[in-house]
């Protein structure tokens, strides 16, 4: 069985990106560790209509984490 954590957040304008970054990281690495995934991946929505699809879409790793933006 492979086992693999994808946690999404929805980014709006009014919020801390750093703030929902932050939450987004401890949640997916809690998730992973609570059911032993070899694998975990934090997936942000940005729902900003003034930003573009080449700003949004994005990947970075952040503290040992695959974090993807769209």
């Amino acid at each position: 069985v492979q086992r693999i954590v994808l946690e999404l957040k929805i980014w709006r304008p009014k919020r801390s990106f750093d703030a929902l970054l932050q939450e987004g990281i401890s949640q997916t690495k809690g998730y992973a560790t609570q059911v032993g995934a070899g694998e975990a991946h934090l997936i942000i929505f940005d729902r900003n209509p003034e930003r573009s699809w080449d700003e949004k879409i994005w990947q970075k790793e952040v503290e040992g984490l695959p974090v993807w933006g769209c």
